[in-house]
């Protein structure tokens, strides 16, 4: 078990992640305070299908356009 300080960072408090603990920069967290004082962080896992992302992501793009094709192609 590791400790870790809270210090201040302008307006605002942060507990410092050890770097071996492998977090990503950016990873958004939710937050709990238990009645004990115990703080319980979990990750936020963006829904695969939710948001404006997908439908660029899942747009059909053609390979090849018809004047890419070989002459050959076509007598077939």
């Amino acid at each position: 078990m590791q400790r870790v300080t809270v210090q201040q960072m302008g307006e605002e408090w942060m507990l410092p992640i050890p770097n071996d603990l492998s977090v990503l920069e950016g990873q958004e967290y939710t937050i709990e305070r238990k009645s004990d004082g115990t703080l319980i962080y979990t990750p936020v896992h963006q829904n695969p299908f939710e948001g404006h992302w997908v439908k660029a992501d899942l747009k059909q793009t053609a390979w090849l356009k018809r004047e890419d094709l070989l002459e050959s192609e076509w007598s077939k």
